[in-house]
């Protein structure tokens, strides 16, 4: 303990200021996302901060928040780039499932279901006990959406996602409806 006070107290004022301001930007953003609701603005500094600080502390949670606040000022197009970076990055990360099942509701978002599909697939595969994904898949693939031959085979897919869990795929929905039903991205 007394060795690492000593150690903070050598720090250059300097150092030590410009970790206090990295702080201070990465609180401001983040209150920003989620006090005031102000997606667009703490998705600029967000990405100013990811450019700005390469090397802190807050980079992964800045990512992912940068993310997020893409998806809710919708800006989907945007945050599926920024949720890959985020997971690719930060694979061992906390919040990894849960960014990965956000990418996919903003893929499902943007009309693209077999991206979403693969997606979802992707997500379980990491991580088997996710739920909101193994639903959402089973869904997607329910819907029988003709791809016109764009993405996977959503049957096959189903099939394969089945056969690891010992279980039957979801029977098809009724109508294009049952989309709209899907988990919202948050």
């Amino acid at each position: 303990m007394r060795s690492a006070l000593c150690a903070v107290l050598l720090l250059p004022a300097g150092a030590r200021r410009q970790g206090e301001d990295s702080d201070d930007e990465f609180n401001l953003a983040r209150n920003l996302f989620r006090d005031a609701g102000d997606y667009a603005t703490a998705a600029e500094l967000f990405a100013d901060f990811i450019r700005n600080r390469p090397d802190s502390r807050h980079l992964a949670d800045a990512r992912l928040m940068l993310a997020r606040s893409y998806a809710r000022s919708d800006r989907c197009g945007e945050a599926i780039g920024a949720y890959e970076e985020f997971y690719l990055e930060h694979p061992d990360h906390l919040s990894t499932a849960e960014a990965r099942r956000e990418r996919a509701a903003c893929l499902r978002s943007e009309g693209d279901h077999a991206g979403a599909a693969r997606a979802y697939a992707a997500g379980l595969a990491l991580d088997p006990d996710y739920g909101k994904a193994e639903e959402n898949l089973s869904r997607i693939v329910a819907l029988d959406i003709d791809l016109g031959g764009e993405g996977p085979d959503l049957d096959a897919l189903a099939g394969e996602y089945a056969a690891t869990l010992k279980a039957e795929p979801v029977p098809a929905a009724e109508t294009e409806a049952e989309v709209a039903s899907l988990d919202p991205i948050f």
